[in-house]
């Protein structure tokens, strides 16, 4: 069995807007092409889905789409039987980031006019960030006094659940 592993660069600007996706995105289609040339329709049929997805929200709330893109991409990484044209298997990320009602939809990057997330390197935290001391159940604050997300903290998730019952739990944070 080959594994291949990538490093990912983080762009200085970061993916903001549908347009920033769109253009990244698609060069990312063309390298992983080139490598798995099996999996590029299931790529630009994605691709084809968050671009009506981009196009179904308003523009401020484009943030999100990236979010659930984000989040989507994670869990077929971390789960092999996964394709990401496997939409159904995503519905609960995506009343997590694209419902008015789901966790993601009160974080500060989809609700900030930037776009941007919290500065995690200054240890101050903010609304975006899980609690993880909620994860653990030892928080004692409820979760409009928390300054943190009482929300999944297993990587690429986000649910209204506890990390302990995530049904993710084939990554590691």
């Amino acid at each position: 069995e080959v594994e291949l592993a990538l490093r990912v660069t983080k762009s200085s600007a970061g993916i903001k807007t549908s347009s920033d996706h769109n253009i990244a995105f698609s060069m990312y289609i063309d390298a992983i092409s080139f490598v798995f040339p099996q999996r590029r329709d299931e790529f630009i049929q994605y691709n084809t889905y968050l671009s009506r997805l981009f196009h179904a929200m308003e523009v401020r709330l484009h943030s999100r789409v990236i979010e659930f893109d984000r989040s989507v991409r994670n869990q077929v990484a971390m789960q092999r039987n996964l394709r990401l044209t496997d939409y159904s298997q995503f519905e609960h990320l995506r009343t997590t980031f694209l419902t008015s009602f789901g966790v993601g939809s009160n974080t500060a990057s989809s609700s900030s006019g930037s776009g941007g997330r919290s500065n995690r390197r200054d240890g101050t935290g903010g609304r975006d960030d899980p609690c993880h001391k909620w994860n653990r159940g030892t928080c004692q604050k409820p979760d409009g006094e928390c300054r943190f997300a009482h929300c999944c903290d297993q990587r690429g998730c986000r649910g209204a659940h506890r990390k302990s019952e995530c049904p993710n739990k084939g990554g590691s944070k």
